[in-house]
């Protein structure tokens, strides 16, 4: 199957000319200049994204859980047995209704 194509003797005997202006990199430099600048999105999560921000960030997430979780404790008065109980037994009273602390 060694067929001769009238295309590739064609194709083998182009050549690219690689002509380009002579401003072309003054060109690409000045259209990135004049490119939007940046959202405000993209300005602060880069501001928040800093590795020293993010840490503290990080930490003052943690500080507020820990703050929440301390002033607002769970204190449910039902146990999670008796919740069980209540959630899949059709004779209890209280299974058709939410359970409330």
């Amino acid at each position: 199957m060694n067929t001769e194509d009238p295309l590739d003797r064609v194709l083998c005997t182009w050549h690219a000319r690689a002509d380009t202006p002579p401003d072309f990199r003054e060109e690409i430099w000045r259209r990135i200049a004049v490119e939007n600048p940046p959202s405000r999105a993209s300005r602060v999560a880069w501001w928040v994204l800093q590795p020293k921000r993010a840490f503290l960030m990080a930490a003052a997430v943690v500080a507020v859980a820990a703050a929440w979780g301390l002033t607002h404790p769970a204190g449910s008065e039902v146990s999670p047995h008796d919740a069980y109980v209540i959630s899949v037994s059709p004779f209890d009273p209280h299974t058709l209704q939410p359970l409330r602390p």
